[in-house]
């Protein structure tokens, strides 16, 4: 409790002196191309934005994206052990949180469960992209609480800046006896003045045995539910195996560019916390076509467009080596978007995108049935800039059809959601803006016709067909300050729901698991997040940077004796301080979280926690980036973690004291 006070303390009083600092010229910010078809700047994003850039990622980096991004504001995770473990953004997960390769979706089955992995691998990320809140449309209006765009760089934008280049990452970790080695390399074919023809190359391998953990499996509260201790010191099922690779070819012509992707990914992980020793053998085969043309039509100027298809497998083997349930996902989806320059002031986008998704789960537990899902929409961003004043337009209209295979039952939704903001530069170093949005969002298959035994939560889930549209109403304030030593952003939201669907616990049983249903009632999500960063000066050879991030978020239904919202994460953040030599760098932190005393019934909270880690990164060559050493140790005083937004909290806590050491060369 002491180190909670402590991390907290020191929050407020880097808040207070970044933001009494005085402010000088703004700094240059990297483009953000997620939010919108116009690329901006992450102050120039009316809505929480952030990102993550190849340094970041490298420093970061675990085996899922759940958990490589969640100390970004406003970002949890799902932790389902390290095989599986979706973002959650604003206490918000599953389809609601949209996850994107280079702008498609995902294309597997990792949203129908927590325990289903993101069959995106991280290791492959050149930068990663996080947009929080409902208002964004370019994406669908499932995505309510935030996009996750990983950027992989395998289709190019244009020409290498060398004709052949290629890097290598060998990794090892000490909690898991875990190894991981990854490259990629891009190959200039062709080159004709700068456009021309590019051959890229990527592959990477990771292997972990069962992690260890400081203490007991099972938290305490399940300790004395079950009235058994349980294991300790490591964590049965846990091992994790992956193999990934990819290539690319890309045309870079005058006019635009043409490229096309092929990436295959097999992993085999185990789902801890069971009675049964139950492991995921996941495969993904995947195609990617992207390109844009420049053209003279009328208002447009511009055609861009991205399109992919995945054909995913995964089957559940039991602890006796037999094939339980399996579940299959073909899907298709594509984008086509137009832009046009100043139309009287405006400067926008016109786009189309489809899906066509075939989904099927056969088994004992196959909890939903198969079905074929549509959604076609066309939407329109525009763009008014006036002075210190920008104003900008959203409006998305889709239609989606679900069809269960079974039976032909067919279930469609018209959905119609719009956003209108505006910023408001002050001086030049800050800026404030307001969003007012109105989003629609179609339920999912699983919300729909689930019926079975979800064991992987321990819940007898209940689809409910009369569910309606989920409409989300809500208003979001962002203000930024960017200055030569200081940058601070603060966002607050406010985002009210009508019929917003959750599973409801029914007090009944069934196959003796206990049932739960989807229900559409009210409720309202509300929070904020705020970011600082500072350059606090130099000392000896060292220029030192100070970093502090908090983030709240409250959930619950407007009316019930029950009302807040289960996994929901508690108010955390985390406090960082960097030293730079240029050739040897140096990262303390520390990440905190409150305990959660505002928990769902039957939910149990999740208690506080202190974590420190510390990093280190060598280049031993002066003035040259192409070799790094780099050393960290995260949890270094071995904590006890569970996160609130894990199912599985209260029999899976996050891995003990981690060394690890990685080499990373590019030539």
């Amino acid at each position: 409790m002491k180190k909670l006070l402590f991390a907290e303390a020191t929050s407020l009083a880097l808040l207070f002196l970044f933001v009494c600092s005085p402010t000088a010229q703004a700094q240059e910010d990297e483009i953000i191309i997620t939010g919108s078809p116009i690329a901006k700047s992450e102050d120039d994003i009316i809505i929480g934005a952030s990102s993550m850039n190849k340094e970041e990622l490298s420093q970061q980096l675990s085996g899922t994206i759940g958990e490589t991004i969640k100390n970004e504001p406003g970002v949890s995770s799902t932790f389902f052990g390290p095989g599986a473990s979706r973002p959650v953004i604003r206490g918000q997960s599953g389809n609601r949180v949209a996850i994107l390769t280079d702008g498609l979706g995902a294309l597997d089955a990792s949203s129908a469960s927590p325990d289903h992995a993101v069959s995106i691998d991280p290791a492959s990320a050149e930068r990663v992209e996080i947009i929080r809140g409902p208002g964004i449309l370019r994406y669908g209006s499932a995505a309510t609480g935030g996009v996750v765009n990983i950027l992989d760089g395998r289709i190019k934008s244009k020409l290498p800046d060398q004709s052949f280049g290629a890097n290598l990452r060998v990794e090892a970790s000490s909690v898991d006896q875990g190894w991981e080695i990854a490259g990629a390399s891009d190959l200039t074919l062709i080159d004709r003045q700068g456009h021309g023809l590019v051959l890229h190359i990527d592959a990477a391998k990771r292997k972990t045995d069962d992690y260890d953990i400081p203490g007991f499996a099972k938290s305490y509260h399940q300790r004395i539910k079950d009235g058994v201790q349980g294991g300790r010191d490591h964590l049965l099922n846990t091992a994790t195996k992956v193999d990934s690779g990819a290539i690319a070819l890309t045309w870079l012509g005058q006019r635009g560019n043409l490229g096309v992707a092929v990436k295959q990914t097999d992993s085999f992980y185990g789902v801890p916390g069971g009675d049964e020793q139950v492991s995921i053998d996941l495969t993904q085969i995947r195609y990617d076509m992207k390109g844009q043309l420049d053209i003279q039509a009328g208002p447009f100027t511009r055609l861009q467009m991205v399109a992919g298809y995945g054909d995913y497998r995964h089957a559940e083997i039991e602890d006796t080596g037999a094939t339980g349930t399996v579940f299959t996902n073909q899907g298709v989806e594509g984008r086509i978007e137009a832009l046009h320059g100043d139309i009287g002031g405006f400067e926008g986008a016109l786009g189309v995108q489809f899906l066509d998704r075939d989904f099927a789960a056969l088994g004992a537990e196959a909890f939903t049935p198969p079905t074929n899902t549509k959604n076609a929409a066309i939407y329109v961003f525009e763009d008014y800039d006036v002075g210190s004043v920008l104003m900008e337009f959203g409006l998305r209209v889709e239609h989606s059809k679900h069809k269960e295979i079974a039976t032909g039952q067919e279930i469609k939704f018209n959905a119609t959601s719009l956003s209108i903001g505006g910023r408001y530069d002050l001086d030049g170093v800050a800026s404030i803006g307001l969003t007012i949005f109105r989003n629609e969002r179609a339920p999912a298959v699983e919300e729909l016709f689930s019926d079975g035994p979800h064991l992987a939560t321990n819940q007898y889930e209940v689809g409910n067909p009369a569910l309606s549209l989920e409409t989300a109403t809500g208003i979001e304030i962002a203000a930024h300050t960017g200055t030569e030593k200081t940058k601070l952003t603060l966002n607050i939201f406010n985002t009210l729901y009508d019929k917003f669907v959750y599973l409801a616990p029914t007090g009944t049983e069934r196959e003796g698991v206990p049932v739960f249903q989807f229900m559409g009632k009210d409720a309202r999500f509300s929070g904020f997040e705020a970011s600082l960063e500072r350059e606090m000066g130099s000392l000896g050879v060292f220029d030192f940077d100070s970093d502090v991030s908090i983030d709240f978020v409250r959930a619950r239904l407007s009316q019930g004796i029950f009302r807040d919202l289960p996994q929901i994460p508690p108010m955390g953040g985390l406090v960082g301080l960097d030293a730079d030599t240029g050739r040897i760098s140096f990262r303390a932190e520390l990440e905190w979280a409150n305990r959660q005393n505002h928990i769902a019934q039957f939910e149990t909270g999740s208690g506080s926690y202190s974590v420190a880690n510390i990093y280190a990164t060598w280049q031993p060559w002066k003035n040259r980036d192409d070799l790094k050493i780099r050393a960290s140790m995260r949890n270094m005083f071995d904590e006890e973690v569970r996160q609130q937004a894990s199912p599985l909290k209260d029999r899976v806590p996050l891995p003990g004291r981690n060394f690890k050491i990685s080499i990373e060369a590019s030539f």
